[in-house]
């Protein structure tokens, strides 16, 4: 949506449109869910943000039964999907639980409601458990560097209160589609921990 749309909309439909209502799990059984997912996921604007891009719709239920990750929709006032996410949980003894596959649909890049959707995610995170039910107490993101306008998440991240932990080159294969091929690109590592997060209703 580009800025003349924006300054269009009326006060109200603005609101509406760039409002996001609690996040509700992808159903596995939908198809509209995961034909919507599956779209942003493989946009080209999102896709180099991905590792291991689904190939179709049915691929990417496998992988998220396979990965048994907790996933996440995320709607506007207007009932428009507009972005999604997921939790990868730690193995037993461990502790770096994964946000993964965070993607917002491409008119909605830049504007509040992408940072609004780590956010909820991250929420999400702390406020409810693993699949043991043990208690989430660090989460972490992993983000792929030197694709397009790959800064924009570590941006956001810094400002939710996100911690910057490592630098891993040569780390991940992904589809450069630039050059129209496969490339290493290293990536950075944010956590952040239970403690350090204020829930939405303290902090919206």
């Amino acid at each position: 949506m580009g800025q003349q749309e924006i300054g269009n909309l009326s006060h109200g439909e603005a609101q509406e449109r760039y409002t996001l209502v609690p996040l509700r799990e992808l159903d596995l059984e939908s198809e509209s869910d995961l034909t919507a997912y599956f779209q942003m996921l493989t946009h080209p604007s999102n896709i180099e943000h991905i590792i291991s891009p689904p190939e179709d719709v049915e691929d990417l239920k496998r992988k998220l039964v396979r990965d048994e990750t907790f996933t996440y929709i995320a709607e506007n006032m207007l009932g428009e999907i507009v972005g999604a996410g997921g939790i990868n949980d730690a193995s037993q003894g461990e502790h770096d639980h994964f946000m993964v596959k965070v993607v917002v649909s491409p008119d909605y890049k830049g504007t509040d409601i992408e940072k609004n959707l780590f956010a909820a995610l991250t929420d999400k995170a702390f406020t409810t458990s693993a699949r043991d039910e043990r208690e989430r107490l660090k989460l972490d993101i992993a983000v792929i560097r030197d694709v397009n306008d790959w800064d924009r998440v570590p941006r956001i991240l810094r400002e939710l209160g996100y911690n910057f932990r490592s630098f891993l080159p040569n780390q991940v294969d992904v589809f450069d589609q630039r050059l129209g091929k496969i490339e290493i690109k290293p990536t950075e590592r944010w956590e952040i921990e239970s403690e350090e997060w204020p829930s939405l209703s303290e902090n919206p």
